[in-house]
């Protein structure tokens, strides 16, 4: 069991947390992004980072440093998140 969560403080975005519980290409992780669950798929994970792919904007989680790069259109914002880990 692997339950890798990302929380992130207030921001314009209104991106509160991602969690990820596979971090295999193909699998699904959770963005609560303005109260809202929205489910998005891997499409390249790596012991460092993982990508993924929605209808109109990516996002990238750095799995060392907590950062997450939101990727919509031709602009992108950064957010300092905080990572927690749980295994089992």
């Amino acid at each position: 069991f692997r339950y890798e969560k990302y929380e992130c403080p207030s921001n314009n975005l209104k991106i509160e947390e991602i969690v990820i519980n596979k971090e295999k290409v193909g699998s699904d992780i959770i963005m609560i992004m303005n109260r809202q669950s929205i489910k998005l798929t891997i499409t390249e994970s790596t012991k460092t980072k993982i990508f993924s792919k929605a209808k109109d904007f990516n996002i990238e989680v750095d799995r060392e440093n907590g950062e997450l790069k939101f990727l919509k259109n031709r602009s992108y914002s950064t957010i300092n998140c905080k990572k927690s880990l749980l295994k089992f």
